[in-house]
């Protein structure tokens, strides 16, 4: 008859392994939860905490502080690439632009038509 397919020299694991069990939603949620208040549970607390889920966390809490490096890792490299690259405002194209000058000050020349010191305040520029 035919014969199984030699074994994988690459795979590591026992052939009679338990086939892996998912969590179900609310374990994950107390996982996630248990995982906020505290990264690294004692012995006792893990036994306590898998009694209380009827099943073992110890790998789940290791690949999660793995995940929880690797975010923080990405987060880091974000920051640093909005920390190099300049800031782009878009600049206007043409027209006018206004530009303060210094302190409020009050020129000689009087407006037009009027005895009243006038505020001359900004100075208007065009980009071409």
């Amino acid at each position: 008859g035919p014969q199984p397919p030699p074994p994988c020299p690459l795979r590591k694991h026992k052939n009679n392994r338990k086939p892996r069990t998912p969590f179900t939603t609310s374990q994950l949620l107390s996982l996630e939860r248990r995982f906020r208040q505290k990264q690294y549970l004692s012995i006792a607390e893990r036994a306590e905490f898998s009694g209380s889920l009827a099943r073992t966390v110890k790998i789940w809490f290791q690949n999660r502080r793995a995940k929880a490096k690797r975010l923080q890792a990405s987060e880091l490299e974000k920051l640093k690439l909005m920390a190099t690259k300049p800031l782009s405002l878009p600049l206007p194209r043409a027209g006018p632009f206004f530009v303060r000058r210094g302190p409020t000050r009050t020129s000689t020349r009087g407006a037009v038509g009027t005895g009243t010191p006038q505020r001359a305040l900004y100075r208007m520029y065009y980009l071409s």
